[in-house]
């Protein structure tokens, strides 16, 4: 099915809805958008689960884009997206849109290993006021996630890098640069050069299909064993 067909509106999706309705007859395509970081743990288990139940249908993880995930879906760029939030910073609710939650991502503290507080059980925000931050560059609408947060706490982060991912962010943390926040599912594994410490915020994620396509059996199934993989279902 070309998701590109679902332009506009939601409410004029009927000709993408009876292409959908056609999954599982032939093979077909789906389009999934994802956050970086799904692809570190949540992705890889449910793309091998679904193409177990669905080997004629092909998966397609387009590279990721610079627009809002929504609008993205809204222009027929996907027919699933993966995003996550924060629960510092709601988004209003689409009530066009069905979210399908998935797991929480929490957001420990990355430290260089010589931070005083590299021994803490919790790391607050309030802790880190004083600090250099190193941040990274988000799509629309966590443009601004860091100085967000760290306005709700009280405080203007002095930001002495931005980092285009969070590979690079953490190296820019060992290197003694600054402080940070980082995704559980981004942090480097076998990395030993920087400390993560538990943070109180909250992250998760959640799955957003084209309206009317979680109807579609592939596209349901892909929705099941997301939750399986992110430990839901």
């Amino acid at each position: 099915m070309p998701a590109a067909h679902a332009k506009s509106l939601f409410g004029e999706i009927s000709p993408v809805a009876q292409e959908v309705r056609s999954f599982g007859a032939e093979p077909a395509e789906l389009l999934i958008e994802a956050f970086s970081t799904a692809g570190v743990e949540l992705l890889p288990p449910a793309v091998k689960a679904f193409r177990e139940r669905h080997p004629h249908v092909r998966l397609r993880l387009p590279a990721t884009h610079g627009d809002d995930a929504f609008t993205w879906l809204r222009e027929g760029g996907a027919h699933v997206v993966l995003v996550r939030g924060y629960d510092f910073a709601p988004q209003p609710v689409d009530r066009d849109l069905h979210h399908v939650p998935l797991s929480d991502d929490p957001l420990p503290v990355v430290l260089p290993l010589d931070h005083p507080l590299v021994d803490a059980e919790e790391v607050a925000l309030a802790d880190l006021s004083g600090e250099q931050w190193v941040t990274r560059t988000h799509r629309p609408p966590y443009g601004r996630a860091y100085e967000t947060m760290c306005r709700i706490a009280g405080f203007e982060p002095p930001i002495t890098f931005r980092a285009a991912d969070y590979q690079s962010l953490q190296g820019l943390v060992a290197a003694g640069m600054g402080v940070s926040l980082v995704p559980r599912l981004s942090l480097a594994a076998h990395r030993n050069d920087l400390a993560d410490r538990p943070f109180a915020g909250r992250g998760f994620a959640s799955a957003v299909p084209l309206p009317e396509a979680q109807r579609a059996k592939p596209i349901a199934d892909f929705l099941d064993v997301l939750r399986s993989s992110a430990g839901s279902g």
